[in-house]
């Protein structure tokens, strides 16, 4: 520690019961050069039988000091590896952990989080804020408090006392803290560390003895100045301290010209008042003229006014807007830094977890330079997310197999129970989970897309829409297809994919009302672009996924998947799977996307780009494709 400050650290917990318990545990640690840091870790069980959970306590912090005694690496390197260990631990044993670590070295604060029933706060003066990153550091300084303590803690405790300054009884805060939580009903899941920050040999500052802790979490601590892992790290290389909390930014030179225009015209008013002065004197005087000169400046000084009223509101608005924008371009790039120091911590060890944050850290990234295009930071970091991204793609090879031979090209699949259902441009066909035909019927000819569902089939044939099962001896023709290229049915409502638009047909007694418009604006759907439906409307263009809810487009997009200008094609989902299946027609891969947008892996074979249908039964592991006049299947 700088030898200007010196740090006190207090440990207050309630009793543990058999559903919870609270330790705050600290250990000095002797780092490389025998500089001394300080380990401050609270944490947390829940639901574990009492006696175990003392043990629990006990081995997550042994095995958090264990590592940061024996690490090799930057502080927050090594407070990461402790994390992860500790998180390793937990998970093994299936335990309801939250911690946060801390650890006090040289002048600096590091922290690392798991979960979120422990918070941190920090206190300088007056402001304060919570730190929610999972991974960060600041620089320490005088009259700084850090309350690292329970969820439940918050809740029961009015922490906003803390936030007094200079005129603060830390020590009298303190002791009602301990009388009050001894007195409460869940006490065993209360706890705080009190970390406080002061110049050496400096004593508490006494106050009045009757103020205490009580009440409940003041809710309008809402400050933010957690400081990004990536920020913290680029200053370690270069050997420098970390930024401090909290962290603020601001653009000068905006604000320096609309100054010295403010007090230019200020400066004009002041002068033409007193030729004002002036002139009103002369009128005394008789001068006529005086009275021309003196109606001129009257207006020149009231133009003014208006504009310099004028120019404040107009800034005053323009700062505004900018200083929310300066928060919401933080507030992505910290989240995108925090996700990306998430997965890269976690890389070795879970790469499916590992991609999922990266994905996150990309979207977060890609918001951030929505707000900022020219940000160099911004465009660094997701360089570097993008990086990562590639690291983690899982591509895997396919060997196809045929599972049935129609004798004549195949232009739709579907699942039907545990058996297919083709389409060909003549026929419709039952398949069973032997690749055998149960059962076929004609369906006139000239089919070009077909969906089977409920024991009906429904065929664009020549122009027209069609419904028939296998026990009818002819299609019954139910709408105009008016040049769609693709048809899904959800819930007895059939859809139909054109250039522009997705016509519904909803059931009436009868037969089927006429068509109405799906989408609420038209679109311009590529040639490839197919439909499937899950409750919302999912359709390919181009190398994008489209999402429909009631007719509405929704933001969707794809993260982590690198730009190989791919073209989509056909694309398969259900109500019962978490992900959308994609043909990436241009590099001849079927690509797996969650219905959040990440991607998660492709598999690869020539036979995608030749695809027509796809079908994946996931509870069973397989997918089919239709290429030519085979129906082909291969293992997920």
């Amino acid at each position: 520690m700088d030898s200007q400050i010196s740090v006190g650290i207090e440990k207050i917990h309630g009793q543990a019961d058999s559903n919870a318990a609270c330790g705050i545990f600290t250990k000095r640690i002797t780092f490389e050069g025998g500089v001394v840091g300080t380990i401050v870790s609270t944490i947390l069980v829940l639901g574990s039988e009492g006696d175990d959970n003392q043990t629990y306590l006990r081995d997550i912090f042994e095995l958090s000091a264990e590592k940061l005694e024996n690490g090799d690496g930057k502080p927050l390197e090594v407070l990461k590896e402790a994390g992860e260990a500790c998180r390793s631990y937990i998970e093994q044993r299936n335990l309801n952990v939250s911690f946060v670590n801390a650890l006090v070295y040289k002048n600096a604060f590091y922290f690392g989080r798991y979960k979120e029933d422990v918070r941190i706060w920090v206190f300088a003066g007056k402001n304060s804020s919570e730190l929610k990153f999972e991974y960060g550091s600041g620089l320490l300084n005088p009259t700084q408090i850090f309350l690292i303590g329970t969820q439940k803690f918050f809740l029961t405790f009015d922490t906003s006392v803390l936030s007094g300054g200079a005129a603060l009884d830390l020590e009298g805060i303190i002791d009602g803290l301990a009388t009050e939580i001894s007195a409460e009903e869940s006490q065993s899941e209360i706890g705080v560390a009190i970390v406080y920050v002061k110049n050496e040999g400096e004593n508490l500052v006494p106050v009045d003895k009757g103020e205490k802790l009580e009440g409940k979490v003041d809710q309008k601590l809402e400050v933010s100045p957690d400081v990004a892992v990536e920020e913290v790290e680029k200053r370690q290389d270069g050997q420098e301290l970390p930024p401090q909390f909290p962290t603020v930014q601001s653009s000068g030179n905006r604000l320096a010209f609309v100054s010295f225009f403010l007090s230019s015209s200020i400066s004009t008013i002041v002068r033409i008042a007193k030729t004002v002065i002036s002139e009103a004197g002369k009128l005394k005087r008789g001068d006529g003229m005086a009275i021309l000169r003196l109606r001129r400046n009257i207006v020149v000084v009231a133009f003014l006014i208006l504009l310099i009223l004028g120019i404040s509101v107009l800034v005053a608005i323009r700062s505004e807007g900018s200083k929310k924008k300066l928060v919401d371009f933080n507030d992505h790039m910290k989240a995108a830094s925090s996700k990306l120091a998430e997965g890269e911590a976690i890389l070795d060890l879970n790469r499916d977890r590992a991609r999922t944050a990266l994905s996150d850290a990309d979207r977060e990234v890609k918001a951030a330079l929505v707000i900022e295009p020219k940000s160099a930071d911004a465009r660094d970091l997701e360089t570097k997310i993008s990086e990562k991204l590639k690291a983690t793609e899982d591509k895997t090879g396919v060997n196809f197999q045929t599972f049935a031979d129609l004798s004549e090209p195949v232009f739709g699949l579907s699942a039907s129970g545990n058996n297919l259902v083709a389409f060909s441009s003549s026929k419709m066909y039952q398949i069973d989970s032997d690749g055998k035909v149960k059962d076929k019927t004609d369906t006139g000819g000239n089919v070009n897309s077909g969906f089977f569902t409920n024991d009906s089939g429904f065929f664009i044939s020549g122009g027209k829409v069609f419904r028939q099962g296998f026990s009818d001896s002819k299609p019954k023709e139910i709408a105009d297809s008016g040049g769609y290229t693709d048809i899904s049915v959800f819930l007895g409502n059939v859809y139909l994919l054109g250039s522009s638009q997705i016509a519904k047909y909803v059931p009436i007694e009868g037969g089927y009302a006429k068509s109405v418009d799906y989408l609420n604006n038209p679109e311009q759907f590529s040639i490839n672009s197919r439909l499937a439906i899950d409750g919302s409307v999912w359709v390919t263009n181009g190398k994008n996924v489209n999402k429909y809810m009631r007719g509405a487009k929704e933001d969707f997009s794809i993260t982590g998947l690198q730009d190989t200008n791919g073209e989509f094609g056909e694309i398969f989902t259900s109500p019962q799977s978490d992900n959308l299946y994609v043909v990436d027609i241009s590099n001849s891969a079927l690509l797996v996307i969650n219905k959040d947008g990440v991607y998660q892996k492709a598999y690869q074979s020539p036979e995608f780009a030749k695809a027509t249908s796809i079908v994946v039964d996931e509870s069973a592991g397989k997918m089919y494709i239709s290429s030519g006049s085979k129906i082909l299947q291969a293992s997920l």
